[in-house]
C-alpha cells in the first residue's frame, strides 16, 4: 500500500511521510499540550523581563508590552476555553473529581489578566509624579501573573496530562487534541500556530510538526489548511489576482444594493437567527409531552443558536464595531443568552421538563426580543456607519473576518444552517465578498468553507447540490480542483515520471472532460471527524468566545455539576471552623503584600518585624497545609465518590511551599546587605544600594505572587471541598477530623496559633471554633490546659451555657480568701446572734479568736506534745477529741476570719453547711461554692497556717544546693538534672522535683500549683521562671527545657514536648513530629499508631501489673492487641509465663506456633481408654464463642478458631 500523501511547509510538492512507527516509539499526541506550554512560559518570562526594563527605564515602549499581553491573553484564555471545551469533559467521564478544579483556575486567571491591563492603561494614564509607583505595581502583577500560569500548567503536566496517556488509547488523544484544535477560533489559530513554531526549538519544533502530521485527518485540504497555519502566512496581505477577482466578479453587481454594500450582507445572518428562534419558540410551547429524544434534540439545537448569537456579537464586537469607532455594548445580551443555555442544559439533565417549560417559553421569547431590539437598532447603526465609512473592498475584509471569529467546529455545522437559511443567489452573492477578501494563503481555507456551504444546499435527504452549479469558474473547490489536474499535467508534460498518481488525468483530451466532469459533481470537501464516540461524547458544547475575562466555566453544567454554591451551610458544621483559618491566612498575606513595598526604603528594624512576621505566618501555614495533606485530603479520598478530588490541592501546598522558601531565601540575602555606611568604601555604597532595591522588588512581586496563589487556592477550597463535607460527612465524622488536626498540633504552635485564628474571626466564629474544639477534645484535658495557658477569657464557653470560668471578684477555692468569703457570710448575722445551732435544736459552743500573745509560742511548745492535732494545731485530751471545744471569748460574738473556721468541731462543721444549703436567698453556684469550702475548711487552714509559719521562721526547708552528679558538680537529683528546687504550695519545703516531694511526704504534690523556686546557684526564692531574675547570676537558666503549664524543668538533651491535650509534659519531639494525641482514647501515641482501635480513655486505668496510674507514668507503655494497656517493662516480665491478658484473658500476640506445638503434643498423647471419646464443653477467650473440645486435663481446643486460650464450662450437664 502506498504511503499517504503529506504536504510539505516548504513547497506544495506532496512528499512522502516516513512509514508509520508503533504507538510505543512515538510521543503520545496529548504530549502536543506539553509545547504549547513551553511557548507560553517562554512568552510570560519575555514579557515579565521587558516590564522590568521598563521599571528601571521608564523611556521603554509601554504600548508595545500591552499589545504583546493582549495576545498572550487572547492566546491563553482561547487555550483555556478549549481545554474546558474538550480536554477536561474527556477526562471527567473517565476519572472523576479532577477536571472541577482546574476549570476553577482558569476563572482565576481570567481575572488576574483583567487585573493587569487595568494597572498597564492606568500607567498610560498616569502623570510623572505617580509613573514609578504605578509601573512598579504592573511588575509585581507580572510576577503574580507568571507565577500563577506557570503553576496551574507544572500542575497539569504533572496530573492531567499522565492520566490522559494513562486511560486513552493513541487514537483517542490524537482525536482528543484535534477537537481542541478544532475550538480555537480561526483568526486566532492562524496566528497561534506560527507564533508557537517560532518559540520553540528547532528540536521541538520538529518534534511538533511530526505529531501533528499524525494528528490532523489525513484529508489533503485538511492538511493544507492546518499546515499552511503552522508554517505563517508570509504573503498575509496578498490578495487574489486580477484574473482571479474578474473571474469571481458577479455579473449583475452594481444594479442591487444588497451587492453595492458587502457588509449588508450581516444582516443575513440577523434574519437566520429570528428565523431559527421563532420556530423553537413554538416548539417549546408543544414540550410538556415531548419524548427525551425529542427534547434532548430541542435542547441541542436552543444551544446551537445561543452559540451562534455569541458569536455573531463577539464579530460585531471584536471586528465591526473598531472599524467604525463605536463601542458595542454586548454583555447583557450574552447573559441572557448563557442563562437560556444553562436552563436548556439543566433541562436536559432532568430528562423532561417538570414544570420548566412555562419558564422556558418565556425565555426564549425575551431573548427573541432581545435579539430583535438588537440587530434591527445598534447593528443598524453599525452597519450604515460602515457603509459611510469604509470602501467595497473594507466591507468584504469586515465580511471576511467577521466569519474567521468562529472556530472551525463551529463553521463546519453554522454554514449548513445559514445556507438553508437563504436563497441560492443571497448565499452566491456572499461566499463572492468572501472569495474576493481572502488572501492567496486562504485559498485551501475559502475551498472549506465553501465546500461546508454547499452541504446546505439539499437536494434531499442524502444529497446536496454546488451553490455554483454550472458556473465551475466561480466555485472555489472546483477551482482548486482544476488548478491541482493542471499542475499535475504540467509536471507530467515537464517529463516527470510516476508510478503512481493520485488520480488518473489522461491526456489533454482526456483532460479537458476530466475537467468537465470535476465541474458537473457535487462539491466534495471533508469533514473535520469530530464525533469519536470511544470517548464518550459525540459533541461537546462550544463555549462562547472569551470576549470578557469574567466568563468561565464557572457555574456552568459542563461537568454535571451545575452551579457552585459559595455560601456556607446555615448550620455550622464542625469542619467549618477549619476553614475558618483561611480568614487568617488572607489577613496576613493582605499584610505581608502592602508591607513588601517598603522594603525599598526601609531600615533594618522594619525588616527585622517584617521578616518576623513572615516566619510566623510560614509556620501557621505550614501547620494548616500538613493538617490537611494528611488528614483532611485522605478523609476525603477514602470517600468512594469523592477519588483525586484532593490531589490538586495537594499539588498546590507543594508550589506555595517552594514560593515560601524562596522569599525566606530573598529575606536572608536582602538582611545581610544591611551595612553601616561607615564600614563600606564610598565605591561600594551605591552599588549594595541598588542592589538592596532590586531585592526588594523581587521580594515585593513574590509576596504579590504568594498573596495571589493562596487567595485563589483558599477560594477554590471553599467552592469545591468545602461543601462536600455536608454533603458526605456526618457531624461525628467531621469531629473526628477535627479532633485529629487538633491532636497534631503542639501546644507552641496552638499557642501562637489560637491568638492569631481569633483575632481575624467575629466574637461568634471564635464561640463557634471554641465550642467545636471542646467538642472534639471531650475526652481530654484540653479545658485545663486552656484554663491554665488562656486565663480567664470569653473563648472559654459559649453564651448559651453557663460560664465555666469563676467570677473575677470570687477567689478560686482552696484559698485563705475563700474561707474569708464563708467567714464573712456568717459575720452577717454575727449582731443577732451567738451561736450556730444545728437542726436537732441543740446549741453549739461559741467560736471565740484564739489568744494572739503568745500563740507562736505555744503552738511551738505543744508541737513536742503526743497530743497535738495537727488540723486543731493545740493540744487536747483524749476525752476532749470528741467533745465540742469551748473557748472563752472576750465578746461572747463570733468574729469573721478565715482563721476561726477550723477551730469548729464536726457538729458545727455539720450545722455550717445545713444552714449554707437551706438559705434559699443564695445563687446555687454561690451555695456550692460556700458548701465546698466548708467542708475543706480544716485542711485549707492547716496548710495556710503551715505556710504562715516556713515564712516567720529563719528559713526554708530545702534551702541547700542538690546534684544529680557531685562529681562533675551537675545541680538536680537522682531523676532529673535542673539548676533549681521547686517550692511545694502543698507544704512550702523545697525539693528538685515532685518525685522528691512525694518519697519524703505523706501527700502528693501537685506541681501545677507551683509558685516559687530557688536557684541552686545563688540559693534565692523566687517567682518561677525559666531563668533566675537574680544580677548575680547573668540569666542563669535553670533548665535547658522549661514548661511554664507544669512548672517542668528538665536539663537533659532529650526531646521533650508539653502535649496539651494530656496537659503533661511527654518525652518526644512533638505532636505532628514523632506523636500524635488520639482524642478518644485520651493517649499521647507514635505517628506509626495512626491505624490503632481506639479504645475510650484507654490510658485512664492503673497498670494491670503493678497497678500504676498508667496515664501520668512516665514509663513507656504498651498497647496489646485486645486494646488494653501495660508498662512495657512489665509486659516483658509478665509475657515470660503468660500469653493472656491479665483483664480479658484474650491473646498477648500470634499464638499460631505455640498452638502448632500444643496439636503434636496432643497427637502423641495417648489418654486412657476410659476418657476416650469424652468431650468437654468450653468456652474460647478469643472469639468468644462456646463449643465443645476433646477431654483433657489441660489443654482444649477451639474448633472454631484453633485457639487453645480456652476455660471449661459447665454447660447443664455432665462430661460426655
Amino acid at each position: 500500500m502506498a504511503s499517504p500523501v503529506i504536504v510539505d511547509l516548504a513547497s506544495a510538492v506532496p512528499i512522502v511521510e516516513p512509514a508509520a512507527e508503533s504507538e510505543d516509539d512515538v510521543m503520545p499526541p496529548i504530549m502536543q499540550f506539553m509545547y504549547f506550554h513551553k511557548a507560553i512560559r517562554a512568552e510570560l518570562e519575555k514579557l515579565h523581563g521587558d516590564a522590568l526594563q521598563i521599571a528601571k527605564s521608564s523611556d521603554q515602549e509601554i504600548k508595545g508590552l500591552i499589545r504583546r499581553y493582549q495576545f498572550l491573553r487572547s492566546v491563553y484564555e482561547h487555550h483555556s476555553s478549549a481545554e474546558d471545551e474538550v480536554i477536561l469533559p474527556a477526562l471527567d467521564l473517565r476519572v472523576k473529581n479532577v477536571a472541577h478544579s482546574y476549570s476553577l483556575e482558569h476563572q482565576v486567571e481570567g481575572n488576574l489578566f483583567e487585573q493587569l491591563f487595568e494597572l498597564l492603561n492606568a500607567v498610560l494614564a498616569v502623570k510623572d509624579d505617580g509613573l514609578k509607583e504605578s509601573i512598579r505595581n504592573v511588575v509585581c502583577c507580572t510576577e503574580a501573573l507568571l507565577t500563577t500560569l506557570v503553576q496551574h500548567l507544572c500542575k497539569e503536566e504533572e496530573q492531567v496530562f499522565p492520566l490522559l496517556v494513562k486511560h486513552f488509547t493513541y487514537d483517542e488523544q490524537a482525536a482528543l487534541v484535534w477537537q481542541f484544535l478544532c475550538s480555537i477560533p480561526v483568526n486566532l489559530m492562524e496566528l497561534f500556530l506560527p507564533w508557537l513554531a517560532s518559540s520553540l526549538s528547532l528540536e521541538d519544533r520538529d518534534q511538533m510538526i511530526a505529531c501533528m502530521r499524525r494528528i490532523v485527518p489525513s484529508e489533503h485540504l485538511l492538511q493544507q489548511v492546518i499546515f499552511a497555519w503552522l508554517k505563517g502566512r508570509e504573503t498575509s496581505g496578498t490578495k487574489m489576482s486580477s484574473m482571479e477577482q474578474e473571474a469571481l466578479q458577479p455579473d449583475d453587481l452594481s444594479g442591487d444594493h444588497q451587492r453595492k454594500f458587502p457588509i449588508n450582507k450581516l444582516l443575513l445572518w440577523n434574519d437566520a437567527i429570528k428565523k431559527d428562534m421563532e420556530r423553537l419558540a413554538e416548539e417549546a410551547k408543544l414540550l410538556r409531552s415531548a419524548s427525551p429524544s425529542t427534547l434532548s434534540s430541542f435542547v441541542d439545537r436552543l444551544r446551537f443558536l445561543v452559540e451562534v448569537c455569541i458569536f455573531h456579537s463577539a464579530a460585531e464586537d471584536k471586528v465591526l464595531s473598531p472599524a467604525v469607532g463605536q463601542r458595542a455594548n454586548v454583555e447583557e445580551d450574552n447573559q441572557h443568552l448563557e442563562m437560556v443555555q444553562r436552563l436548556a442544559d439543566g433541562i436536559l439533565a432532568i430528562g423532561h421538563l417538570e414544570g420548566k417549560a412555562d419558564e422556558l417559553c418565556i425565555e426564549v421569547e425575551y431573548v427573541i426580543q432581545t435579539i430583535r431590539e438588537h440587530y434591527f437598532n445598534p447593528e443598524l447603526k453599525l452597519i450604515s456607519l460602515a457603509q459611510e465609512h469604509c470602501t467595497i473592498e473594507e466591507q468584504r475584509v469586515l465580511l471576511y473576518r467577521s466569519l474567521r471569529v468562529m472556530p472551525l467546529r463551529m463553521l463546519e455545522r453554522v454554514l449548513p444552517w445559514f445556507v438553508e437559511m437563504q436563497s441560492d443567489k443571497e448565499t452566491r452573492d456572499m461566499l463572492h465578498h468572501m472569495c474576493l477578501a481572502a488572501p492567496v494563503s486562504d485559498k485551501h481555507l475559502v475551498a472549506l468553507f465553501s465546500g461546508w456551504a454547499c452541504k446546505g444546499c439539499r437536494q434531499n435527504s442524502d444529497s446536496f447540490k454546488c451553490i455554483y452549479a454550472g458556473e465551475a469558474h466561480e466555485c472555489p473547490v472546483k477551482m482548486l480542483e482544476l488548478e491541482q489536474v493542471s499542475n499535475e499535467e504540467s509536471t507530467s508534460s515537464a517529463g516527470s515520471t510516476r508510478s503512481k498518481r493520485p488520480r488518473d488525468v489522461g491526456d489533454s483530451e482526456g483532460s479537458s472532460t476530466s475537467c468537465k466532469n470535476a465541474v458537473l459533481k457535487q462539491c466534495c470537501v471533508p469533514g473535520l471527524g469530530m464525533k469519536c464516540p470511544n470517548l464518550g461524547i459525540s459533541r461537546v458544547p462550544v463555549r462562547k468566545p472569551l470576549s470578557s475575562p469574567k466568563s468561565s466555566s464557572l457555574g456552568c453544567s459542563l461537568f454535571g455539576w451545575g452551579k457552585v454554591d459559595s455560601t456556607s451551610p446555615v448550620e455550622p458544621k464542625p469542619i467549618d471552623h477549619i476553614f475558618q483559618f483561611h480568614k487568617a491566612i488572607r489577613k496576613d498575606m493582605e499584610y505581608l503584600d502592602l508591607e513588601s513595598a517598603k522594603l525599598d526604603s526601609c531600615d533594618e528594624t522594619f525588616l527585622r518585624q517584617f521578616t518576623g512576621r513572615f516566619h510566623f505566618l510560614w509556620g501557621l501555614y505550614k501547620a494548616h497545609s500538613n493538617a490537611e495533606d494528611d488528614i483532611v485530603f485522605p478523609a476525603l479520598e477514602e470517600k468512594e465518590a469523592l477519588h483525586n478530588v484532593s490531589h490538586s490541592y495537594s499539588l498546590d501546598h507543594k508550589q506555595e511551599q517552594h514560593l515560601f522558601e524562596e522569599i525566606a531565601r530573598f529575606l536572608e540575602e536582602l538582611s545581610r546587605l544591611y551595612i553601616p555606611d561607615c564600614l563600606l568604601e564610598k565605591s561600594d555604597i551605591n552599588a549594595i544600594r541598588e542592589k538592596r532595591g532590586d531585592l526588594a522588588q523581587k521580594l515585593q512581586g513574590m509576596c504579590k505572587s504568594v498573596r495571589c496563589s493562596l487567595d485563589h487556592h483558599v477560594a477554590r477550597e471553599e467552592l469545591e471541598l468545602w461543601p462536600l463535607f455536608d454533603r458526605h460527612f456526618t457531624f461525628e465524622e467531621q469531629d473526628r477530623i477535627v479532633g485529629r488536626i487538633v491532636g497534631t498540633t503542639g501546644a507552641e504552635v496552638l499557642q501562637s496559633m489560637i491568638p492569631w485564628v481569633t483575632a481575624a474571626l467575629t466574637d461568634g466564629e471564635q464561640t463557634g471554633m471554641m465550642e467545636s474544639w471542646r467538642q472534639a477534645t471531650k475526652n481530654t484535658m484540653f479545658d485545663k490546659w486552656l484554663s491554665a495557658w488562656w486565663g480567664d477569657s470569653s473563648l472559654k464557653s459559649s453564651p448559651s451555657s453557663p460560664p465555666a470560668t469563676r467570677d473575677p471578684s470570687t477567689p478560686p477555692s482552696g484559698s485563705s480568701e475563700s474561707l474569708q468569703l464563708v467567714a464573712d457570710y456568717f459575720a452577717k448575722d454575727s449582731t443577732k446572734e451567738s451561736t450556730v445551732q444545728d437542726d436537732e435544736g441543740e446549741s453549739g459552743e461559741t467560736l471565740e479568736p484564739e489568744e494572739t500573745g503568745d500563740s507562736d509560742t505555744k503552738s511551738e511548745s505543744c508541737k513536742s506534745c503526743s497530743k497535738y492535732d495537727a488540723a486543731q494545731h493545740c493540744c487536747m485530751r483524749s476525752d476532749e477529741k470528741d467533745k465540742p471545744q469551748k473557748l472563752e471569748a472576750d465578746t461572747g460574738k463570733f468574729k469573721p476570719g478565715w482563721q476561726y473556721i477550723f477551730r469548729m468541731n464536726q457538729k458545727e462543721l455539720e450545722a455550717a453547711i445545713r444552714k449554707v444549703s437551706s438559705d434559699s436567698s443564695l445563687d446555687p453556684r454561690r451555695k456550692a461554692y460556700l458548701i465546698q469550702n466548708l467542708m475543706t475548711s480544716r485542711w485549707i487552714a492547716a496548710q495556710q497556717h503551715s505556710l504562715q509559719e516556713t515564712d516567720t521562721s529563719g528559713d526554708i526547708p530545702g534551702r541547700s544546693r542538690s546534684y544529680h552528679d557531685p562529681v562533675k558538680g551537675i545541680y538536680g537529683c537522682e531523676h532529673y538534672k535542673r539548676n533549681c528546687k521547686i517550692r511545694a504550695a502543698c507544704c512550702g519545703s523545697l525539693f528538685v522535683c515532685r518525685f522528691c516531694h512525694d518519697r519524703a511526704s505523706d501527700h502528693p504534690m501537685n506541681r501545677h500549683e507551683t509558685k516559687e523556686m530557688l536557684c541552686m546557684q545563688c540559693l534565692e526564692v523566687q517567682p518561677v521562671a525559666e531563668s533566675c531574675h537574680n544580677p548575680e547570676c547573668s540569666g542563669f537558666r535553670m533548665a535547658r527545657y522549661y514548661c511554664n503549664i507544669c512548672k517542668f524543668f528538665d536539663d537533659d538533651t532529650r526531646d521533650i514536648y508539653h502535649c496539651p491535650f494530656c496537659n503533661l509534659c511527654r518525652k518526644g519531639k512533638g505532636l505532628g513530629i514523632d506523636y500524635f494525641h488520639c482524642m478518644t482514647c485520651n493517649a499521647c501515641m507514635h505517628v506509626s499508631l495512626k491505624d490503632h482501635k481506639c479504645r475510650e480513655k484507654g490510658l485512664e486505668s492503673n497498670c494491670p501489673i503493678c497497678h500504676d496510674f498508667l496515664f501520668t507514668s512516665s514509663s513507656p507503655v504498651k498497647a496489646l492487641p485486645c486494646n488494653h494497656f501495660m508498662h512495657s517493662d512489665c509486659f516483658q516480665a509478665y509475657s515470660c509465663c503468660h500469653y493472656t491478658c491479665p483483664v480479658c484473658c484474650k491473646s498477648l500476640g500470634d499464638m499460631a506456633v505455640y498452638f502448632g506445638m500444643l496439636d503434636a503434643l496432643l497427637a502423641a498423647e495417648q489418654l486412657p481408654e476410659e476418657y476416650q471419646g469424652r468431650v468437654q464443653d468450653i468456652l474460647c477467650n478469643d472469639c468468644e464463642q462456646k463449643g465443645t473440645a476433646p477431654f483433657h486435663w489441660l489443654y482444649h481446643k477451639c474448633q472454631k478458631c484453633g485457639s487453645y486460650n480456652t476455660r471449661t464450662i459447665y454447660d447443664g450437664g455432665s462430661h460426655r
